[in-house]
């Protein structure tokens, strides 16, 4: 029986991976967003427009430059709506309109986009 998959807040999935936003995601938190001083960075595909976190797009174009940091092989990239508490637990700004992308984390271990990237939670 396959381990099933159980968030132990590390953040580890928020600091190594890129949220994308489709467009009614993006409209939905696009206020809040604003109110924290966050952008967003549109991004152009033939099936649609997405967007991410400014921030965090510029974080990747310098890994993909060879310039950015990364923990391990895993890279820095940080979204901007993660946030710590005093436990260091994170927990997510936006959590109940996050992004589909967010919504299916470790629903599917086999899969590595959909993984947790903690080796302490493998």
């Amino acid at each position: 029986m396959a381990k099933k998959f159980e968030c132990k807040r590390c953040g580890w999935c928020c600091v190594h991976s890129i949220p994308e936003f489709e467009e009614a995601e993006y409209l939905a938190v696009r206020d809040i967003a604003l109110q924290r001083g966050i952008q967003f960075k549109q991004i152009h595909h033939e099936d649609g427009d997405i967007y991410t976190p400014l921030k965090t797009y510029e974080r990747l174009m310098e890994i993909i430059k060879g310039r950015g940091s990364f923990v391990g092989k895993e890279p820095v990239l940080r979204c901007e709506f993660l946030q710590y508490d005093k436990d260091c637990k994170s927990s997510c700004m936006i959590y109940d309109l996050r992004p589909e992308v967010c919504r299916v984390f470790g629903l599917n271990p086999k899969d590595p986009t959909k993984r947790c990237l903690n080796p302490d939670n493998q």
